[in-house]
């Protein structure tokens, strides 16, 4: 301030009152202390912590929703954790509201009934502190006039404040003072890099930099240390020669009383690098007109129909801000008239024959400040303005307080009108501090980077408001197939405002506050949510809703029969990965504002990047009852199964409140008790089982569990017949939703402490409480008592962050390792809050070293991860020393430390090339390698023979002294295709000599080495490996579809699928083939069993026709099991019956002779009746 005034007696006097010095003097000493008691009031956020917290007050919601726009900063201080406290202290001194604690400040300062008690009034002070940080927006039109030009004081003595030209000076003189805190981004993103800006260097620089040369240019001088240091101070002083400019065009306009002389420009010319630091530095910069070409085409937006969004939001924005200005002119007492907000688009053609858009609101308006400001500076948002930032403020004195959420996120939104436009016209008029209109202002741009003038028309305005008018690209015959009402009823379902939208004839509007009839709840890939009765969707009909009355301020619930949506400001967005624990939102519709609106959006903000997860089901768990009460409920199986898909913990909620009506309807009794999949299981009467996967995997005990839980069935009655214990069922648990998860596939029953934990955060339920479900289920899991008790959501921040951190940390470019490995290696997800506390789920995070161990062949620059659920073998521990310069022991050491176990094996000292052939299949020297398990092929040691032209006894030797295990020895010498032939197909591999070949594995062997299928077999039995197949004398045409093996794509090839040389192949297999081939099929029975091939039976079962051996056969083939398969299960074998209209003991008995295995169906029923799910009987 001293410098800026300048010295006594030079220039003409300034004129001030004792009051105006002493403002001077103290408004720097409050300025500092308001900085530091707004910084010691917010530390509970916590500056330095840059990740997201799982638990968070509102101070560190807004913190980290501040965090989000500068991930670059973020995820640089997590790959360098040394930069964190200057990179958090940075962003934090950013985040800080500027008028944070500054009323407490100010009351303070201004005692009552003090002698400078007039001068130190809190409102004066806040505004003049306000000033200080405006750069050149201290110069606007609202600012000014919140500001005294000349206030008498009261009481004795003649004083004066004025207040315009005290906060011009200040300004001014906090902007020379360069203060840290405002220094450009430049500084702090040239941190956690090599050769980063030095927080102690950057301070002496800014002590020891001072104002030099002539009074009307004065010179920045300063030494500095870093280039990022000489750009920020040169971006700096050219933002501070701005606000120079700003003030001198004011002055003559708004200052009738004298200033100092004041500069007529500032250079940096004096910034320089310090010597002998750096000599030169270059800057990374961005091709402006590419950028905007980014900005306003589809790769940023990927929808040119969000410029539509965005014309919108912005309307709405506006409308909101008056809303607000006008409550508050309302409750201080001053005239003002009503506000009932309006917005209104136009889509249509001018008189030049031009396709244009137009948005009308009568909202706040802008003037030129705003147009100059915020409209035309991308990233720029009016919330965090100043002149926003202190109407707030005194919005904030009353009580209740006015409030405002402005909806907007991003300021370069305004870029995508030119995903639409060529030219944009505006017409504004800004309401002012008094309510009243100000000038109206037009300008009309013709690009992202054109220079538009801004022209002020002499008529007044009636009403404030702004109407954007977009000329759209193109001829108007292009845009004859688009609609605007269209556009926007797919993305607008609740208008805070009146809201209309006009094309010619078209016109669609929204009524404030209601569920458009017109807004799609269904997306495009589902458009139905309905089914009749048939199973065939239905689009009949209107989509019915129920709107819950309660909530709240800012949230909306409505349920509806198709469809759902989540809205924010009443616009649809997306859940984003973030809300991993609900998929999507389904049979209801969630309106978020206000307060609840989400803290982070996508740039396009049409996805939320928060985990909404909790806040939207517990806001829909208390919106339940409202659905299951209402008395014309549409609540189906079908409904609750896609409620499943996106919530099972609202699922569950929905069956409970269900379940505990007094009254309920039909519908909703329809739903008690039942799982979302029983009518795919079940099925409507009258209708097949449905023939999707799930149904036919289905263990029998929870068959009968489900046709005991739905009451009488005509299935139920069928097995009643068989086994007449069903008649007296008993009480059965009452299933829920989520219960469907907890049933496995496999024949036993088994449940993972994984699977749990994850299905734990997925219920809000506890572990134990699901541990404890299962066990009352019959599924097997670990013991309740050593699962915690807490409810799922305890468990979630660990979780999600165990797999999204396993994901990151153990990412490979060839694949991401797999669940079971990372599970392991974390010690299970059991552990998983500890691992939290402690610093992280994951006890290993893997280095370079680390991850080409742990990659197959070492390439961990391309490769896929080895095997974890089987001990590595020895040539993949010497070929990773020989690629790390690490020892075996060492390689072993660090594989075991991520829980993967190593075959036993004496590596000898000295490791070579030569090592990994004799360790590798085919002596290639990579993998796949050599298992001590598995005993060799005769093809390993033939092959090795080769490769080092040794006798066929040293090689046995060799191989024996490592260790492994050693086929027979052949009983005849080698022929030259041997090992060819021994090598076997890509599909199968070497012939092992200590199994049976597949049926397919062997005519594979004889297709692809061009030899005859005796030949092989001739040759396989001189190494040891017998084929019990005889061939005949003479083939016939049939044998080339019939001995083709499985890959090939012939209609024969299936009958042996999965069958080893002499296994019996099932008569149900011979008549598809023979279907397939079109040949009777007492001829393919005649030429396999020419072969030898054993077969299940050679004719069809007395009484059934080929066709109606076809009809049993046709569906579900490729379930049906062989002898050596696990046994049919009761539910494919119900819906086998029911689907050839046969009874099921005639159906089972029929399949058994065809050779499918059929388990006996009465022993069947009777083993699942004993493991049916039953509520736990009352103690004696």
């Amino acid at each position: 301030m001293e410098w800026l005034l300048g010295e006594p007696g030079e220039g003409e006097p300034l004129d001030l009152y004792p009051a105006e010095a002493g403002l001077l003097v103290l408004v720097p000493y409050l300025h500092a202390v308001q900085q530091l008691t707004s910084m010691a009031g917010a530390l509970d956020v916590g500056p330095e912590l840059l990740t997201v917290r799982a638990e968070r007050d509102a101070a560190r919601s807004s913190y980290e929703s501040f965090l989000g726009g500068y991930q670059l900063l973020v995820h640089r201080a997590e790959l360098r954790p040394e930069a964190a406290p200057v990179i958090g202290w940075w962003l934090f001194r950013r985040w800080l509201e500027t008028d944070r604690g500054l009323g407490e400040l100010v009351n303070a300062v201004a005692e009552p009934e003090q002698p400078l008690t007039a001068a130190l009034d809190a409102g004066r002070l806040a505004k003049l502190l306000h000033g200080t940080r405006r750069g050149p927006d201290v110069c606007g039109p609202e600012h000014l006039a919140r500001l005294a030009a000349d206030d008498v004081l009261p009481g004795p003595g003649r004083q004066r404040v004025r207040e315009q030209r005290l906060s011009l000076l200040l300004a001014l003189a906090h902007g020379t003072a360069l203060p840290l805190a405002a220094l450009p981004d430049t500084i702090v993103e040239h941190t956690g890099i090599p050769y980063p800006v030095g927080p102690a260097e950057l301070v002496r620089t800014l002590e020891r930099a001072s104002w030099g040369g002539h009074a009307d240019l004065p010179v920045l001088r300063a030494e500095c240390d870093h280039e990022a240091v000489v750009e920020a101070l040169r971006e700096y002083v050219d933002r501070l020669d701005e606000l120079l400019h700003a003030v001198g065009r004011v002055v003559p306009e708004r200052i009738t009383k004298p200033m100092p002389q004041l500069p007529k420009r500032l250079s940096a010319d004096g910034v320089l690098p310090r010597e002998g630091v750096f000599s030169s530095g270059a800057r990374f910069r961005l091709d402006d007109r590419r950028v905007r070409e980014l900005l306003t085409g589809t790769q940023l937006y990927r929808n040119p129909d969000l410029a539509v969004r965005e014309l919108y939001q912005n309307a709405l924005d506006a409308c909101r801000y008056r809303r607000a200005r006008t409550e508050y002119l309302e409750r201080t007492g001053r005239p003002v008239h009503p506000f009932e907000g309006r917005i209104d688009f136009t889509q249509g053609v001018d008189e030049d024959g031009r396709a244009y858009l137009e948005c009308h609101d009568n909202g706040i308006g802008m003037g030129e400040t705003e147009l100059r400001g915020v409209f035309s500076h991308a990233g720029a948002r009016f919330a965090e303005q100043p002149d926003f930032l202190l109407e707030r403020a005194e919005w904030q004195r009353l009580d209740p307080p006015v409030e405002l959420f402005p909806n907007s996120r991003f300021g370069i939104g305004v870029f995508s009108y030119f995903m639409l436009a060529d030219e944009i016209r505006l017409t504004s008029c800004r309401m002012g501090l008094d309510g009243l209109p100000g000038p109206v202002v037009e300008a009309r741009i013709f690009g992202p980077g054109h220079l538009f003038r801004i022209v002020q028309q002499p008529e007044p305005a009636r009403e404030t408001g702004t109407r954007v008018r977009l000329y759209l690209r193109g001829d108007a015959a292009e845009w004859r197939s688009w609609s605007a009402p269209d556009t926007l009823r797919q993305v607008l379902g609740i208008a805070e405002f009146a809201t209309t939208v006009r094309r010619g004839e078209e016109v669609a509007k929204w009524v404030p506050g209601v569920l458009a009839d017109t807004f799609r709840l269904e997306r495009v890939e589902e458009m139905q949510f309905a089914f009749g009765p048939d199973g065939a969707e239905s689009s009949a009909g209107a989509n019915r809703t129920v709107v819950w009355p309660g909530g709240p301020e800012g949230t909306r619930v409505i349920w509806c029969e198709r469809g759902g949506a989540l809205l924010v400001d009443g616009l649809r967005v997306e859940l984003g990965e973030s809300s991993w624990a609900l998929r999507h939102l389904r049979g209801a519709v969630v309106s978020l504002s206000g307060r609840h609106t989400p803290g982070r959006l996508s740039v396009d903000r049409s996805q939320v990047l928060d985990d909404l997860s909790e806040q939207l089901e517990v806001l829909l768990a208390e919106a339940v009852p409202v659905l299951v009460g209402a008395p014309d409920s549409f609540l189906t199986l079908e409904w609750m199964r896609k409620l499943a898909e996106a919530s099972l913990y609202l699922a569950d909620v929905v069956a409970t409140a269900a379940a505990e009506q007094a009254a309920p309807s039909a519908a909703v009794e329809a739903v008690v008790g039942r799982l979302p999949a029983d009518g795919k299981l079940l099925g409507e009467e009258g209708r097949a089982f449905d023939g999707t996967p799930y149904p036919l995997l289905l263990p029998d005990q929870f068959l009968l569990w489900r046709l005991m839980a739905t009451g009488p069935h005509r299935l139920l009655d069928e097995l009643t017949s068989l086994v007449a214990e069903l008649a007296d069922q008993g009480e059965v648990v009452t299933a829920r939703p989520s219960d469907e998860q907890l049933i496995p596939l496999s024949h036993e029953p088994l449940v993972s402490e994984n699977d749990l934990y994850v299905l734990a955060v997925l219920t809000r339920r506890s572990p134990r409480e699901l541990a404890l479900r299962c066990r009352l289920l019959g599924v097997r899991t670990g013991d309740p008592e050593v699962f915690p008790d807490e409810p799922g959501r305890v468990f979630a921040p660990a979780v999600k962050a165990a797999i999204e951190r396993a994901h990151r940390a153990y990412r490979f470019p060839g694949g991401v390792l797999p669940w079971t490995f990372l599970v392991r290696q974390a010690g299970g997800i059991a552990r998983a809050e500890e691992r939290r506390e402690s610093g992280g789920w994951l006890s290993e995070v893997p280095d370079e070293q680390d991850r080409r161990i742990l990659c197959i062949n070492c390439d961990s620059s391309g490769g896929f991860p080895i095997r974890f659920d089987q001990p590595v073998e020895p040539g993949h521990v010497v070929q990773a020393s020989l690629r790390t310069g690490l020892s075996p022991a060492e390689v072993r050491r660090r594989l075991e430390a991520f829980r993967v176990t190593v075959e036993e094996f004496g590596f000898p000292v000295a490791l070579d090339e030569e090592m990994l052939k004799w360790l590798s299949l085919g002596c290639t020297g990579h993998g796949p390698w050599l298992s001590l398990g598995r005993m060799l092929s005769p093809a390993q040691l033939l092959a090795a023979q080769r490769e080092w032209r040794l006798p066929y006894d040293e090689v046995v030797d060799e191989y024996r002294r490592l260790g492994f295990l050693l086929p027979p020895v052949p009983t005849g010498p080698e022929q030259d295709d041997d090992l060819r032939l021994l090598s076997g197909t890509d599909q199968f591999g070497p012939i092992p000599a200590d199994k049976v070949p597949g049926y397919g594995e062997l005519f594979a062997l004889a297709q692809g080495s061009g030899q005859s299928l005796a030949h092989v077999i001739e040759r396989l039995a001189v190494y040891g490996i017998r084929v019990e197949l005889r061939v005949p004398q003479y083939p016939t045409s049939l044998d080339d579809d019939l001995l083709a093996d499985s890959s090939t794509p012939r209609l024969g090839a299936n009958w042996h699928s999965g069958l080893t040389v002499g296994q019996t192949v099932p008569l149900f297999r011979v008549i598809l083939v023979a279907r397939g081939l079109a040949v009777p099929l007492d001829e393919v029975v005649a030429r396999l069993r020419s072969y030898g091939i054993p077969l299940s039976h050679t004719e069809l079962p007395e009484g059934l026709t080929e066709r109606e051996a076809l009809g049993l056969l046709s569906t579900k083939v490729e379930q049906l099991p062989t002898v050596f398969q696990p046994p049919m299960r009761l539910v494919q074998l119900l819906a086998i019956a029911q689907e050839v209209g046969r009874p099921l003991a005639e159906t089972a008995d029929l399949l058994q002779r065809l050779g499918v295995n059929v388990p006996d169906l009465a022993s069947a029923v009777r083993a699942a009746l004993a493991r049916v799910p039953r509520e736990p009987q009352p103690a004696d």
